[in-house]
């Protein structure tokens, strides 16, 4: 009788571990609710898979006058004119214009090229006119016919606040010749800081209820900050968003926030 007990124990402490080894192994695992099971996202690129916690971004552009102030000194304010909307003045050897809307053109009248490389003359030359605020140390480089164009984009804790880039422009030789773009002040978050949504429930957000067919490959996700594109604003707040690019067709923005996609008028 004894020997019979204990041939039933071991029976069952078999049983038990294969029990406990069946539902420890992935192809034993019971299938869950449709919304939990894996969903192939439509991205041809690896997801960021940075989540920090961001508030409402509060942004404000200088008036014309306190840009040239700072570009041209007050006594430059003397000299400076306005033509078609816009306010001109020369400081230093550079021509600059600035308009209602913040964003502003530069031109060196007597372009020098400099012992530097590129990118360090370029980040130089903003630097001197006050220019260097917040944007990226390492531009991107862009050809153009007549030599090349670095663009230097402005982040905020490491996240881009697109709109709000300087360009500048060099010739064959690489002297600078001009520059572009916007000097917009970031004054700071406002409002309650929340956690970012992570990359892929942004895609799942632009995903959801729209057709296989009608699912495009997103060639790139990237997490940023939007400027208003209205020239009237002088200052806003904006959350932080996703932004989804594609092959052929416009991109989408998904407030990282809330998970709403994003759209409207001010929209780049």
């Amino acid at each position: 009788m004894k020997a019979i007990f204990l041939i039933a124990f071991t029976l069952l402490d078999v049983a038990l571990g294969v029990d406990l080894w069946l539902a420890r192994s992935p192809a034993a695992q019971l299938p869950g609710p449709p919304a939990l099971n894996p969903i192939s996202l439509p991205v041809s690129a690896s997801l960021p898979a940075e989540t920090p916690t961001l508030g409402l971004l509060e942004v404000k552009e200088p008036d014309p006058l306190t840009f040239l102030t700072q570009v041209a000194g007050v006594s430059g304010l003397y000299l400076a004119s306005q033509r078609k909307g816009r306010w001109v003045v020369t400081a230093r050897g550079t021509r600059w214009s600035v308009g209602p809307a913040g964003v502003f053109t530069a031109r060196v009248l007597h372009p020098v090229v400099s012992s530097q490389s590129a990118a360090r003359a370029a980040l130089t030359f903003l630097k001197g006119w006050g220019l260097g605020r917040g944007v990226d140390p390492v531009p991107r480089v862009r050809p153009e016919r007549h030599g090349q164009e670095l663009v230097f984009e402005r982040r905020y804790r490491g996240v881009r606040l697109e709109g709000a880039s300087v360009t500048i422009t060099l010739n064959a030789r690489g002297a600078i010749t001009g520059a572009r773009g916007v000097d917009d002040r970031v004054e700071g978050e406002r409002g309650r800081l929340l956690p970012v949504i992570p990359a892929s429930e942004a895609v799942l957000a632009w995903i959801q209820g729209r057709p296989a067919a009608d699912r495009p490959a997103i060639r790139a996700v990237h997490l940023m900050f939007l400027r208003p594109r209205s020239g009237a604003a002088i200052a806003w707040e904006e959350p932080p968003v996703w932004e989804l690019t594609f092959q052929d067709r416009r991109p989408v923005y998904i407030n990282a926030q809330t998970g709403e996609v994003e759209g409207g008028s001010a929209r780049p």
